[in-house]
């Protein structure tokens, strides 16, 4: 899947640019869209609890959407800061967590499955950042299942649910 979410990354930035120019003449700044995003994820974990896995799923694929827009907005607006990469980093963490364990409790999943798909999500961001602490240089193509494509998933989950 990382494969193909390369091929059409360019088509993406693009989408992303735009919608950035778009919150940027609303005035949005990156951080306060990184907190929308994390709201939604909250949503998300509520309806997935509710079972209501429609609403679920498209409240977890809008949190991915908006997630893509806060560094698009950065870039754009030249107001990348430290602090904004921490933010989004640890919004993300417990948007994934948040969502996921709503998942395991809402779609009823097995113990064993829960745990290890909260684990993995949260270790896959972790390894990337101790690999980047570690200064490794072509961290570019690591990672089976990142954020993307993990968010892709739990829609498509929430839908079977």
């Amino acid at each position: 899947m990382s494969k193909m979410l390369n091929r059409i990354r360019p088509l993406v930035s693009g989408i992303f640019t735009k919608g950035a120019r778009v919150l940027a003449k609303l005035g949005f700044t990156p951080n306060v869209v990184t907190l929308v995003g994390l709201g939604l994820s909250v949503v998300a974990a509520l309806l997935i609890l509710e079972r209501l896995y429609l609403g679920g799923a498209l409240a977890v694929a809008l949190s991915g959407l908006v997630d893509g827009f806060d560094g698009a907005l950065a870039r754009l607006t030249n107001t990348q800061t430290e602090f904004g990469g921490v933010l989004d980093s640890v919004a993300d963490r417990y948007g994934d967590a948040l969502i996921m364990g709503s998942a395991w409790i809402g779609l009823g999943l097995p113990d064993v499955v829960g745990l290890t798909a909260l684990v993995g999500s949260l270790l896959t961001s972790y390894t990337r950042a101790r690999l980047e602490a570690a200064g490794s240089k072509s961290i570019g193509s690591i990672g089976l299942v990142e954020r993307p494509e993990r968010l892709v998933l739990m829609s498509a989950s929430c839908l079977s649910g």
